[in-house]
């Protein structure tokens, strides 16, 4: 039986380490399950990005693919599994507020400094 857990209001900062605690290190359990990695999907548009839900659902990999698209979070999530996967880097999720009540978020690379924004890769125009 799935679980759908939930959680109440939270700072930036906690939202941040709670999806690079949690949602991460799930999307690189999956790509070690062999769940595929999206990053060619997005490029080639096979998957997208689509703006938020408004639940605020935070996909993992598995749920990507099955609805075709994620939101930044999702996305960004997924991409700095791939960077520690398969690269074997040291990466997490970033969120930055872009202006009040609109907050983007983009996977780093901490092991080469690099900043991928698969919401753009996927379709989004600027934040």
């Amino acid at each position: 039986m799935p679980v759908q857990p939930t959680i109440g209001r939270m700072s930036l900062s906690e939202a941040q380490a709670y999806l690079n605690g949690g949602l991460v290190g799930l999307d690189v359990f999956q790509l070690r399950e062999g769940v595929p990695p999206i990053s060619e999907a997005l490029r080639s548009g096979r998957l997208r990005y689509e703006r938020r839900d408004e639940e605020e659902h935070w996909k993992n990999i598995r749920e990507i693919w099955a609805d075709g698209f994620g939101d930044c979070e999702d996305l960004a999530s997924a991409i700095a599994a791939e960077l520690i996967f398969f690269r074997g880097h040291r990466a997490e999720l970033r969120l930055f507020r872009v202006r009040p009540g609109l907050v983007h978020a983009v996977a780093v690379d901490l092991t080469t400094g690099e900043v991928y924004d698969p919401s753009r890769t996927g379709g989004m125009g600027a934040p």
